[in-house]
């Protein structure tokens, strides 16, 4: 099944929440276990020059490779910091030509209705379209059993950043993911 120009039928938005949400045992163990990192925010320069975000410590990174409806293969960058609190994810990628990027809202959409499979009842709770230093982004939030789940993307040209917060109930919209979602910047 191809969804959003990946067809392996994951788009970079459900890719953060199908490795949450795979195994939430584990996530609780790793959150509870004593192996969350403090919170010493740091900025990173993500790949392609454009965006710039805060994470709560050194995050964990992985390049993973997706692909395009086309068949064209691509990195996708997977960066995460596991705190006491939640699980916060950064993951950015740049599509290929042989995918329609012509219209940032609607790929954004695609990404943010496919992303829903794994929040309960399919569905987001709510989501927010903004404009983001003059780009389309969205900021959707939904839950599943005892987790929230807090979804923020955005695009420039063909490069996609997608944020993905998952903790316990009541901590989506906590001050340290607020100042996550509020931290990207775009570049010029």
């Amino acid at each position: 099944m191809t969804i959003n120009g990946l067809s392996d039928g994951i788009t970079l938005q459900c890719r953060s929440l199908a490795v949450r949400f795979a195994a939430p045992a584990l996530t609780l163990a790793l959150l509870w276990s004593g192996s969350a990192v403090s919170q010493t925010w740091q900025t990173l320069d993500l790949p392609g020059d454009v965006f710039t975000v805060e994470m709560p410590g050194p995050p964990k990174y992985e390049q993973m490779p997706v692909q395009s409806e086309g068949g064209t293969e691509f990195p996708m960058h997977h960066y995460l910091v596991e705190t006491t609190n939640g699980s916060y994810v950064a993951e950015i990628a740049s599509y290929p030509n042989d995918v329609d990027v012509s219209n940032p809202r609607n790929t954004l959409q695609g990404g943010a209705d496919s992303a829903a499979y794994v929040i309960e009842g399919g569905k987001w709770d709510s989501i927010s379209w903004v404009q983001h230093q003059g780009l389309d982004a969205f900021d959707a939030f939904g839950h599943r059993k005892e987790f929230e789940v807090r979804l923020y993307s955005i695009m420039k040209s063909r490069l996609a950043l997608v944020l993905c917060y998952t903790g316990a109930s009541n901590t989506s919209r906590s001050a340290d993911v607020e100042r996550f979602i509020a931290s990207v910047r775009v570049r010029n």
